[in-house]
């Protein structure tokens, strides 16, 4: 009675065992494919018409698969006193952008109750995007927004982080086409060029152009009196850190993120 009672006791510990592991199983797999809570496109500031909306979530998810990193857009009324940069970072860490297990992606925020933007950087995207980069595609972008061309702002942001994110590759057919279309293009204003000096001729002395009677050379004699030595430093470019990023932090959840930003 007493081993009854005791093999009991292990049947339940092991099944109780088993329903917990069963929970935290579950539970992780839930985390993982509710990862994205949004679109790509979540205009919360209600800034796009149905249509534009659309068409810029299908660009969008496009430009991602392409790039393997994700390209997305937030608009917002406020903050909630946050800065620009923490807003952004936290939303991107809270709501599950990103792409593969370094998150990989940049997004856009958009605040019109302070006119401001800020495009977080995460994982390989951080090192795709310079500050230069991000400022580019802020001026780009800008002079869309500061018009009320929201939907235009957008798509060129899209487009310019799609550029970045995709290497550039050049078969050898286009770099034949290439330098084919560099001879003709130079060639022909040259070859204009020439056919308009037909009347010159090269000549090998200078006496042609000498008035008869009016020198006479008695002495010729050669003098060396100088040289001329000229020193040029080349700076060598260097670059502190990886190469990329756009000012790197870590945000308020522990992820590493890069970024730029403005006014529009």
């Amino acid at each position: 009675m007493k081993n009854l009672k005791k093999m009991k006791r292990i049947y339940s510990l092991l099944i109780c065992t088993f329903l917990i592991l069963g929970i935290v199983i579950c539970a992780g797999g839930s985390r993982v494919q509710a990862a994205r809570q949004y679109d790509h496109i979540y205009d919360g500031a209600n800034l796009l018409t149905a249509s534009e909306k659309s068409e810029l979530e299908a660009l969008a998810v496009s430009a991602s698969e392409e790039a393997n990193a994700d390209i997305s857009i937030v608009t917002v009324l406020d903050m909630g006193g946050k800065s620009a940069m923490d807003f952004a970072d936290d939303w991107y860490d809270a709501y599950g952008y990103g792409v593969g297990d370094d998150r990989a992606g940049i997004m856009l925020l958009l605040c019109m109750s302070t006119r401001d933007y800020w495009m977080t950087t995460c994982g390989a995207a951080y090192e795709k995007f310079s500050s230069s980069d991000l400022d580019r595609i802020g001026s780009d972008m800008v002079e869309y927004l500061s018009y009320g061309d929201y939907a235009g702002g957008f798509e060129v942001f899209i487009k310019d982080a799609r550029n970045e994110l995709v290497p550039r590759t050049y078969g050898p057919l286009s770099a034949l086409g290439c330098l084919l279309g560099g001879f003709v293009t130079a060639g022909l204003p040259v070859r204009a060029m020439k056919g308009k000096n037909k009347s010159v001729k090269r000549q090998y002395g200078a006496a042609n152009y000498v008035k008869k009677g009016s020198m006479n050379v008695s002495r010729r004699a050669d003098h060396f009196m100088y040289n001329t030595h000229t020193t040029v430093r080349i700076e060598s470019e260097h670059h502190e850190g990886g190469g990329g990023g756009g000012g790197g932090h870590v945000s308020s959840s522990g992820t590493f993120h890069g970024g730029g930003g403005g006014k529009f």
